[in-house]
């Protein structure tokens, strides 16, 4: 386990050496699979937080299977590390779009591909997807 250091007023978190890993790499793409509780979901979240920093310009994208899987998951915990890092945000659940730090980030599930088409993004985070 690797604890990772955080500014004040944010909540400390620990990371396996995987996550630490995932959440450091250089590559353009990355893939973190595992099995049940080996907090895919987590560290994903703390990638797409790290991507509103590190990617000003750009637009983001979160996805995940189902709508269901999406809203009682992904976004759960999205939110979540969000408001433990103390990072303010809108969801406009009607628009499928996710408002932090002056950046766009769309949400939808995979169900109806046809609902992303043409959406212009520079991140993307696909949550337990198979």
């Amino acid at each position: 386990m690797i604890e990772d250091q955080h500014e004040a007023g944010e909540k400390h978190i620990t990371l396996t050496n995987p996550q630490m890993e995932f959440l450091t790499m250089q590559e353009r793409f990355g893939l973190f699979a595992g099995g049940i509780g080996s907090g895919k979901s987590f560290i994903g979240a703390h990638w797409a937080k790290e991507k509103l920093a590190t990617s000003p310009k750009t637009r983001g994208f979160i996805g995940a299977n189902t709508y269901n899987q999406l809203r009682n998951a992904t976004l759960s915990t999205f939110f979540r590390v969000l408001e433990d890092s103390n990072v303010p945000y809108k969801y406009n659940q009607q628009r499928n779009i996710i408002e932090a730090c002056g950046r766009i980030i769309y949400a939808y599930s995979l169900e109806n591909y046809d609902n992303i088409r043409g959406i212009e993004v520079g991140w993307a985070w696909l949550d337990e997807v198979r």
